[in-house]
């Protein structure tokens, strides 16, 4: 009696015996064709020319007959063309593992209530499960998907496994339910990749998945365990107001293209972990990141500074700590057109403040400060047309709506030369690099000591009133009156110390006592950054 010879590892589990037996094909001898093998694991007897529609028809009703039996349907290596099993209820475990889809596969609103295997599976066509009920454990892995695929809206009750699973073309998960565990270990995305609003009830594993095309999971809600580790987004990806509500890890996860986690929300925050990645493509704006957990984090592109390379031969690194945000608004204002989609300027700045808050909470000081000069220059460099720059003091209401009009970008123009360096925060920038400097104030200190020291030792009378009349050499010999020039001096830089009641006090030193006391002042809280964060807030 001849035996189909088709061949495989594969092995399933019997029903009657619940043991797992290698898998043997049980077609009677007259569907047994020339080639040894059967009329459902030959290829070629679908791609005959001569008796193609023939033949089509007659693996149709011999596979028709077998849907009707009651017993669990093993199609595994089957060559199968376009079948319809739109709204079929499978009571019983089926097995379509290495089974070649020639055609339309189409599973829409089909219910497996048994164990549904479709390891190493081939879709060749279009895959159609929308609506799918998968009641027991459903297994796609290493299946590939060459035409479009459709989970629109199905249901996983117990655990998907799509490891190693390749999609070349678009896949959608949209409103997709994943009760059991979701599992996309090592997943291929060529095309886009729509997981938007899908429900992962369990735990959810992507790691080591790629994405080529862009991954869209907007307004995903991951109730269990999330992992993204080693995860390659080469593409765009999407997150916008999606829930994370435990554990969520993102080690080593790669992001090539602009990243969205936008209106985003981490229930628990504590275990929301990004311990070294590259994050320069990923925007945070308005999402509540003071409590999530980064590591070594890369914020923005590290590029030499090119003006120190010119005169000096070498250079700092900068732009470390820009975030994204901030890279794309200098983009929008100098160029003409451009395609970035612009971020409010509020936003920018709450992304800055929540990066500045979590690093102090975390007790990294110097990288929170970091944040904090970013959130400042951000303030001098930018504003919105209308605000009360001073140079718009002197514009017209119709000038400030017409740039408004041209602006697109929510109205974000570059302050002027006058706004940048000489407003307070311009000053403050220049004296004290927002009181991140010390050696800044300091300088500027010892000038505030010796200048006045210098103009008094010019005056015949160091204790006397300056007067332009009385300008001369500085008798250095003159030891008294070069002490009274740098007490005078030194009375001006330190607040706390009064003029001498032989001192005759004029309008110049009121002007440097000012000067003296915002510089000591702005000492003090550089030393107060520096040196009096001990405890977490």
């Amino acid at each position: 009696m001849a035996r189909c010879g088709f061949k495989t590892d594969i092995q399933y589990r019997d029903e009657k015996t619940g043991k797992y037996v290698p898998y043997v094909c049980p077609e009677p001898e007259e569907n047994i064709l020339d080639s040894g093998l059967c009329i459902f694991h030959d290829e070629n007897y679908l791609k005959d020319s001569k008796d193609k529609e023939a033949n089509e028809q007659n693996l149709k009703r011999k596979f028709i007959e077998k849907l009707g039996k009651s017993e669990p349907l093993i199609c595994v290596g089957y060559h199968l063309p376009h079948i319809s099993f739109e709204e079929i209820h499978f009571d019983k475990s089926i097995n379509f593992s290495e089974a070649v889809f020639m055609g339309l596969a189409n599973f829409s609103k089909a219910q497996f209530r048994g164990e549904a295997n479709f390891i190493d599976a081939q879709f060749r066509g279009e895959a159609n499960f929308i609506d799918a009920q998968f009641r027991g454990e459903a297994n796609f892995i290493d299946a590939q998907f060459t035409g479009e695929a459709n989970f629109d809206g199905a249901q996983f009750t117990g655990e998907a496994n799509f490891d190693g699973a390749q999609f070349t073309k678009q896949v959608y998960f949209y409103r997709a339910q994943f009760t059991g565990e979701a599992n996309f270990l090592g997943t291929q995305f060529t095309g886009k990749a729509d997981f938007g609003r899908a429900q992962f009830t369990g735990k959810s594993d992507f790691r080591r998945a790629q994405f080529t095309g862009k991954a869209d999971f907007s307004i995903s809600h991951f109730h269990g365990e999330l992992s993204f580790n080693d995860t390659t987004f080469l593409n765009n990806a999407e997150f916008y107001r999606s829930k994370f509500i435990q554990e969520a890890t993102f080690v080593n996860t790669n992001f090539h293209s602009r990243s969205n986690f936008n209106y985003v929300v981490f229930r628990d925050p504590e275990n929301v972990i990004f311990p070294n990645n590259d994050l320069s493509f990923v925007s945070f704006a308005n999402t509540d990141i003071s409590r999530v957990r980064f590591g070594n984090i890369k914020w923005g592109p590290i590029e030499p500074n090119q003006q120190d390379i010119k005169k000096w031969g070498t250079g700092i690194y900068q732009n470390q700590f820009k975030i994204l945000e901030e890279r794309e608004t200098e983009q929008l204002l100098t160029r003409k057109e451009s395609t970035t989609q612009a971020v409010p300027l509020e936003d920018v700045l709450g992304v800055y403040r929540n990066l500045r808050e979590n690093y102090e909470y975390r007790v990294r000081y110097d990288e929170a400060g970091e944040f904090f000069i970013r959130e400042m220059e951000l303030k001098r460099n930018y504003g919105l047309i209308g605000s009360s720059s001073l140079i718009n003091i002197f514009r017209s209401k119709w000038k400030i709506k017409q740039l408004q009009e041209e602006k697109e970008y929510y109205g974000i123009e570059k302050n002027n030369w006058i706004d940048r360096n000489l407003s307070l925060i311009g000053l403050y920038y220049h004296l004290a690099r927002y009181g991140q400097s010390i050696s800044r104030p300091a300088l500027f200190g010892v000038g505030f000591v010796l200048f006045p020291t210098f103009i008094w030792s010019t005056q015949p009378n160091a204790a006397g009133d300056f007067s332009v009349y009385n300008i001369t050499i500085p008798e250095m010999s003159n030891s008294t009156n070069l002490e009274l020039t740098f007490e005078r001096g030194l009375t001006n830089f330190l607040p706390s110390l009064s003029f001498g009641t032989e001192l005759n006090v004029g309008l110049l030193d009121v002007a440097f006592k000012i000067g003296g006391a915002v510089t000591f002042g702005l000492i003090i809280i550089a030393l107060r950054r520096k040196f009096e964060r001990k405890f977490r807030h």
